[in-house]
């Protein structure tokens, strides 16, 4: 199997960072020296090693090579389909390890290269550490687990570890070679411990290496919650066909690639451009019985939101990947359907499992509707947007305006994007999405022959835009405000804000200044003569830009918005802050959006400015790889 890959990006510094080995079945969370570290919060610890989603097969594998276990790597490389570490043992030894994940396929294959200046013998012993878990869910955590069983297979020469749940297995082996000792134990442990109940399994074999020759053993590892018949059909297709499936991933990641084509002066926007093609598959999650789609990013969030899906498929769009985007939106809306009783609201996360962890903030439902809109218009899709038009519609005109809203008011109630406590009334970026919602699902009737639902909608994104511009704009500082409340409904909150930001270590000096804002402001609402009237408040997230992203503000508001935080209160070294006041994390998403906002109104080169700063991203963790925040 030829595992080379010419345009792989390495790096051999701060190791310690984690790395995914992707695919759309199975995949390998662990850190890029080697090692397999517990990593991860939504289950503490638990969120590394191999996967088959839902399903956790192992925490991790590691290799004992002349008695020796190289833990630390020299250097880590990704490329498009596959990961390596290197590293170099006592007697110039030199080892590589790669992996890659078969498109379609519950399993990985890992696969080391030995190379020496002198012929030796080289033992080897292969130790893989099971932890058969569901993917988290709040409702099952902490999992009480048995623990894992194993069993050699002698006619697979390999080993066979069994769940508690049902159906859960998963088989580790060899190809093509018959290791010459074998043995499991829960207390058999290789270079690290990590939690859970699992059980490891030992593999051993002798290698003669010749000089300045090659020597190569590759491991399967495969499972699934199919059961033990499923599991071993599983094992002896990637068995008898990696090598075919590795070219197969190849040329699909070489049609990818060659789909589209970027052409700017600036060589690293374009370089960043290209792997981008690579990050959004990377992401593709597939669970049969449950569906297909992107999902917002390793390792905690290896599952579906509303939000990020909404801005994901948008990226998919631009690159070509198209059918991901429909898929996507398509298990967004049918999860999001049986979920919440066919109300139209979309979820904001769901599980491989298909547990729907929270049924959704008041923002996705619109900014959904927005997205299957985008995916028609890039797709000429028909049968997409026929499917999606009634849940569309039930979502935005029964369960946003008919639920989120009150007392007459077209501006819903109910937390937006930003996913701090309290921020739960009236938000800037939810009535910004019903805007755009309404006027898409107007364009949707269009095409679908239903003017009166045409009509209705035309009519109410006008009357919601022009509420939304006199409630939140604030001429004063030049800003729209992030939300709308009375004095009284934000006295308890500021001082939750107080407590919570007294209890953080700032790294960057910066405490002071985000108290002073919120003491300033506490005492605002105290002392407010009007305590129970509702007006905007200011706190400088982010999301204050969305009326401009949508391009829905008008050219002079605009201009004042894009002056200001273009300034150092809200954009650092790094892109835009999410909090123009703390300072403390800068992500993709909001400096995406800020780019767009200067595109909505012709600003090309303050855009272009975003946008330098995310090749920067390109290898500041996984190299390759775009990071979040």
């Amino acid at each position: 199997m030829n595992l080379s890959e010419s345009f792989g990006r390495s790096k051999r510094d701060r190791l310690a960072d984690p790395y995914l080995t992707p695919g759309d079945r199975a995949f390998v969370i662990g850190a890029q020296d080697g090692s397999f570290p517990d990593l991860g919060w939504h289950v503490p610890g638990e969120m590394g090693g191999v996967w088959t989603p839902p399903l956790k097969l192992l925490d991790g594998f590691w290799l004992r090579v002349n008695g020796h276990w190289p833990v630390t790597a020299e250097e880590y490389s990704t490329g498009p389909c596959t990961t390596r570490h290197e590293y170099v043992l006592e007697s110039d030894l030199h080892v590589t390890r790669t992996q890659f994940a078969p498109d379609g396929e519950p399993g990985v294959v890992v696969r080391y290269e030995f190379r020496a200046p002198t012929a030796q013998p080289v033992q080897v012993r292969f130790l893989a550490r099971s932890d058969l878990r569901r993917v988290w869910a709040p409702m099952r955590e902490p999992e009480a687990k048995a623990q894992d069983q194993a069993r050699y297979i002698s006619d697979l020469a390999a080993w066979q570890i069994i769940g508690d749940q049902p159906g859960a297995c998963v088989l580790v082996g060899a190809r093509g070679i018959a290791s010459v000792a074998h043995e499991s134990g829960p207390e058999l442990w290789g270079p690290e411990t990590t939690r859970g109940n699992g059980i490891s399994v030992a593999l051993e074999y002798q290698i003669d290496l010749s000089s300045h020759q090659t020597a190569v053993l590759e491991f399967v590892v495969c499972g699934g919650m199919g059961g033990e018949s499923e599991t071993q059909a599983t094992y002896e297709r990637i068995v008898t066909q990696a090598d075919a499936m590795l070219e197969a991933k190849r040329a699909r990641y070489a049609g990818l690639a060659a789909a589209n084509a970027l052409q700017v002066t600036d060589p690293s926007i374009m370089r960043a451009w290209d792997w981008l093609k690579w990050n959004c598959d990377w992401l593709v999650c597939e669970v049969p019985g449950l569906g297909r789609g992107i999902t917002a990013g390793a390792q905690d969030y290896l599952w579906w939101f509303g939000c990020d899906s909404a801005y994901a498929v948008l990226g998919c769009l631009a690159l070509g990947q198209h059918a991901t985007a429909v898929a996507t939106l398509d298990l967004v809306r049918e999860r999001s359907d049986a979920a919440n009783g066919g109300s139209g609201r979309v979820f904001h996360e769901c599980t491989t499992d298909g547990t729907v962890v929270h049924p959704g903030c008041t923002q996705e439902t619109p900014h959904f509707v927005e997205a299957v809109w985008q995916v028609f218009c890039w797709t000429g899709d028909r049968a997409f947007l026929e499917r999606s038009f009634d849940f569309c519609k039930r979502g935005i005109l029964d369960w946003t305006l008919g639920q989120c809203c009150r007392d007459g008011d077209s501006l819903p109630y109910g937390y937006g994007i930003t996913e701090t406590a309290g921020l739960d009334l009236q938000c800037i970026d939810s009535a910004v999405h019903l805007v755009r919602a309404l006027h898409t699902l107007a364009e949707m009737a269009e095409v679908l022959d239903d003017p009166e639902t045409a009509i209705t909608c035309s009519r109410l994104a006008s009357e919601v835009q022009e509420q939304m511009e006199a409630a939140f704009w604030l001429d004063d500082e030049g800003l729209y405000a992030d939300m709308l409340a009375t004095p009284a409904q934000m006295v308890g909150r500021i001082r939750n804000w107080i407590a919570t930001t007294e209890a953080i270590e700032f790294t960057h000096g910066r405490q002071a200044d985000v108290l002073g804002s919120l003491n300033g402001m506490l005492r605002a609402a105290e002392f407010d003569p009007e305590p129970d009237r509702k007006r905007a408040w200011s706190l400088k997230y982010w999301v204050v830009i969305t009326p401009l992203e949508a391009g829905l503000a008008p050219r002079a508001r605009a201009d004042r918005v894009l002056d200001l935080v273009r300034g150092p209160e809200f954009v650092g070294p790094h892109g835009m802050y999410l909090s123009g006041v703390d300072h403390t994390h800068t992500m993709s998403i909001n400096t995406g959006a800020l780019a767009v906002a200067e595109l909505q109104y012709g600003r090309v080169e303050e855009a272009l400015a975003c946008l330098r700063v995310m090749p920067y991203r390109l290898d500041l963790h996984m190299p390759g790889a775009i990071s979040e925040m």
